[in-house]
């Protein structure tokens, strides 16, 4: 570009050159020989498009296609999925197809999945009414249509699936208490929600809900919702373990909608661990609503009295345990604490300890404390024991009673403890247990001639009684009563009990 203005102005520093030679007054002088023409300027701009001409002839028809070619099939399933135990009305969608009303097509849906009846609404529509058993395999399935000796397959068009989703919250192992809830997925069949009580004086409890069988599980519903409900799930420790089937039926009886689940959940194997008697046990839960098991071995020889107890430092827990027996089973629970005294025998020494904090609280550390004092004098309830002449004598103290009976209202049991010169000035420690839980006692202390009390009888506030008498005045005979409440609450089909006597 310099130099193109350069050349430019060169040129016409030539031309006033030559005009300043030119004289004034003289002749015009003859006009010189053209330059040489210069170098071509840029192109301008484009200039705007000219308009289209007119459309020429049209050319001749161009030769036919061919037909497009199709392969027959099932091109949809509608809806693509049902619950098990339930009915259901499926449209089958073909592309090709020629399906006729006069010689109807058959059906399949694979195993446990019976088809009612076929419908041809259309060449290329079927409409299939079907049943799902409530054992049917859950998962996708292949759909048949067999029209003639032609067959379609639409490969895992189809999904069987439970109604009830189970979601299980705690440890999922023998000897254990798990929360289990449940999603209802049945939006067309919300679960029955009636029950009585009020949750204050009466406990609720739902009459139209209940759990299949499932050997070594007590369920029991806590929360039910048209959509959604908790339950309670005591697994004892010798359930076997595995895969478990469960069915919620709800409903009222003969009119039961069933909701099956498959392998709702597995239940693992798990061995109790073993705490030494008088040696402190700490461990940690890790996992809300986390079990952990255990046992206890008393002496095979003598009669002992046991305490156990769990404690943790950590606010707001509630570390507690399950007493169970040796069988192992929650039907046969003693209790759910966090403090409790029991007596082994030679003949009932094992017991079992099933860690559970019913708050939820978890990722702390809990500590089990025991001890174990003996031998105990252990007694066996004979009748007649109903007067102070037939009383069951107890050699020594402790003594313990297990499984004692108060057969009507108007029953006794007595028995009698020789007082020494060490035992002056100590008192009668008197408790009851279950025996029944409804089992309603009263118990008393009283001298030697067996009208006389030593102190009070006990408050019959409770159905077991913990009482305390007055102090032993000099060593002799005393005798220990126990009678059935008065006050109408004994029932005799709940007559057991479990008598302890210390001295304090």
């Amino acid at each position: 570009m310099i130099r193109h203005i350069s050349l430019l102005s060169l040129g016409l520093v030539g031309a006033l050159f030559a005009m300043g030679c030119s004289g004034a007054d003289g002749e015009d002088g003859k006009t010189g020989p053209a330059g040489k023409e210069g170098p071509a300027g840029q192109a301008g701009p484009a200039g705007q498009d000219g308009l289209p001409g007119p459309a020429g002839e049209q050319g001749p028809e161009g030769p036919a296609g061919q037909d497009a070619v199709g392969t027959v099939s099932i091109s949809g399933v509608t809806p693509a999925f049902a619950f098990l135990d339930r009915s259901k009305t499926v449209t089958i969608s073909g592309f090709g197809t020629d399906w006729s009303s006069t010689t109807p097509p058959t059906v399949s849906f694979g195993p446990d999945v019976d088809v009612d009846t076929v419908s041809v609404a259309s060449p290329t529509a079927l409409i299939a009414a079907i049943t799902i058993k409530p054992d049917a395999e859950t998962g996708p399935r292949n759909v048949t249509v067999t029209n003639g000796a032609e067959t379609l397959t639409y490969s895992a068009g189809f999904t069987l699936e439970s109604p009830a989703k189970f979601d299980i919250v705690g440890t999922p192992a023998q000897g254990s208490i798990m929360i289990a809830s449940v999603v209802n997925r049945d939006f067309e069949t919300p679960f029955d929600t009636t029950y009585t009580g009020d949750g204050f004086f009466t406990p609720i409890v739902y009459t139209n809900i209940q759990m299949s069988a499932l050997p070594g599980v007590l369920a029991d519903p806590q929360n039910v919702q048209p959509y959604t409900m908790e339950w309670l799930m005591l697994v004892d420790v010798d359930a076997t373990a595995g895969d478990k089937d469960l069915d919620i039926l709800s409903g009222p009886a003969g009119q039961q909608v069933h909701f099956p689940a498959p392998k709702a959940f597995s239940l693992a194997e798990r061995e109790a661990e073993t705490i030494t008697l008088g040696t402190p046990k700490t461990d940690k839960v890790t996992s809300v609503y986390g079990t952990q098991l255990y046992k206890i071995e008393g002496s095979k020889t003598e009669g002992q009295i046991v305490n156990i107890a769990v404690s943790s430092t950590k606010a707001d827990s509630q570390p507690a345990f399950a007493l169970l027996p040796e069988s192992g089973k929650f039907n046969d629970l003693i209790a759910y604490t966090n403090d409790s005294t029991l007596v082994t025998t030679p003949t009932s020494s094992v017991y079992y300890l099933v860690f559970w904090d019913s708050t939820g609280a978890f990722n702390y550390d809990f500590t089990f404390t025991t001890s174990a004092t003996g031998p105990v004098t252990l007694l066996e309830d004979k009748e007649p024991n109903n007067t102070i002449a037939q009383a069951l004598v107890a050699a020594a103290m402790p003594a313990y009673m297990a499984n004692a009976t108060l057969s009507s209202e108007a029953d006794v049991d007595w028995v009698k403890y020789e007082a020494k010169a060490a035992d002056v000035g100590k008192k009668f420690r008197m408790t009851t247990t279950a025996g029944d839980a409804y089992c309603d006692t009263v118990v008393a202390a009283y001298g030697s001639d067996g009208t006389t009390l030593l102190g009070t009888e006990s408050s019959d506030s409770n159905y077991h009684e913990n009482h305390l008498s007055a102090a032993i005045p000099a060593a002799g005979t005393y005798y220990i009563r126990v009678s059935a409440s008065h006050q109408g609450y004994f029932d005799v089909s709940d007559n057991r009990y479990n008598l302890m006597i210390t001295l304090e």
